[in-house]
């Protein structure tokens, strides 16, 4: 969010060069202001209009030292923060908060933070803001992700479908359309675990088009089973396989809170989440096509597939989860049974406050269910948490 330098040269505050690489900042008066108990501290806000962003920076001179920190305006605490922790040569204590309110495009700001970051930051940053509704942010995430990934198959097709689907989410079917295309055009056809991955995502964007007869179209495509190939044969002979030493090792922190497809997990597990995904796009397409029966059939399989994965503890899965419950939720509906609708909400709203709290996608789950409360007669109680919602995101992340 900002980066400082300390030189033994003079800096001119309006004319330094940016150091977070923009190029186009046009910077108001300096003033002087107090920094944690440092005073006489030049202060500038500095604008990027092609962004849409601003940025503050701060100059101190001592001692034949200049002192420049720049950094996003809406991160001002933190950069304060770090300016005088530099200065005084210790750790300055404080509060940080983000003032979003300075920020006026998050999709933007996604963008400058996807420049800063590795490719596995991005890509857990991106899934984070997918599962959390943020479908902007996500796409710039994703975009980056794939202007660095060259002709790398896999890791190229993986980012062209989520960039594809994000876009589709906000209703550009036509560059989602030839992102999909590119992405099966970089993928071989021995990928199966990625041909799995665009084939939900393909029948995603039709639904997010009202079509769900070619969603369930593409749904009925045969794709080719994932082996387990020779790891039991090899572990006989000493020979520990990348499935293996992927197993080993798929504990990690890093992936535990990421609401996209753990890349820790074995290809055949994989294909088994992907595959309760599919089943899952399968439920939500048969709903909107009045097959409630058989679309309640293709929920309870997803559901237990992915129960099946790591014994149910399969952190990364818990969107779908929610998803399916909302889905439920839709079906007792239209088929009069409002106690159990009722209960399929709290349930899709317990699990998106648990693995995604104060994000878009918890606020909508929770203006579904007002929204039903409201179809229902329930009129006060709809009332309420439609307020609550409102008041709620003002406080979202």
């Amino acid at each position: 969010v900002g980066t400082m330098i300390v030189v033994r040269r003079d800096i001119q505050m309006d004319a330094a060069p940016s150091l977070l690489g923009s190029s186009s900042l046009q910077c108001g008066a300096v003033e002087n202001v107090t920094v944690e108990n440092i005073s006489n501290v030049a202060r500038s806000t500095c604008r990027d209009a092609a962004l849409g962003l601003d940025y503050r920076r701060y100059l101190l001179r001592s001692e034949g030292l200049s002192y420049f920190v720049e950094g996003l305006a809406g991160y001002d605490p933190a950069l304060r923060l770090a300016f005088a922790s530099i200065i005084q040569d210790e750790v300055v204590e404080g509060e940080i908060r983000v003032a979003t309110t300075e920020i006026s495009d998050a999709a933007a700001f996604a963008r400058v933070q996807a420049g800063q970051l590795s490719e596995a930051d991005r890509r857990n940053e991106a899934y984070l803001r997918n599962n959390g509704g943020r479908y902007a942010e996500a796409a710039e995430f994703f975009s980056a992700i794939v202007a660095q990934s060259g002709d790398r198959g896999s890791s190229l097709a993986e980012a062209l479908a989520n960039q594809g689907l994000q876009l589709s989410n906000l209703g550009d079917f036509n560059t989602a359309l030839r992102l999909f295309d590119q992405a099966e055009a970089s993928l071989s056809t021995s990928d199966r675990v990625g041909q799995r991955l665009l084939r939900n995502y393909r029948a995603l964007d039709y639904l997010n088009q009202n079509d769900p007869d070619l969603a369930l179209e593409i749904l009925n495509q045969s794709i080719l089973p994932i082996t387990r190939g020779g790891d039991v044969e090899g572990l006989r002979a000493g020979v520990i396989s990348d499935s293996i030493a992927t197993r080993i090792n798929r504990e990690s922190e890093e992936y535990k809170k990421l609401g996209g497809v753990d890349p820790g997990l074995t290809p055949e597990e994989l294909a088994a989440v992907l595959d309760a995904q599919g089943s899952a796009i399968r439920g939500s397409a048969l709903r909107r096509t009045g097959e409630f029966a058989a679309a309640e059939e293709a929920l309870s399989e997803a559901i237990n597939v992915i129960l099946s994965v790591r014994e149910g503890h399969l952190h990364s899965a818990t969107f779908m989860i929610a998803e399916i419950q909302i889905e439920r939720a839709q079906i007792a509906e239209e088929l009069g049974q409002t106690a159990n609708s009722g209960a399929a909400y709290d349930a899709a709203i317990f699990v998106a406050a648990d693995s995604f709290p104060r994000s878009p996608i918890l606020l909508a789950t929770e203006a579904r269910k007002a929204a039903f409360l409201a179809r229902s007669g329930q009129t006060d109680a709809a009332r309420q948490l439609f307020a609550d919602v409102v008041n709620n995101s003002r406080l979202i992340e």
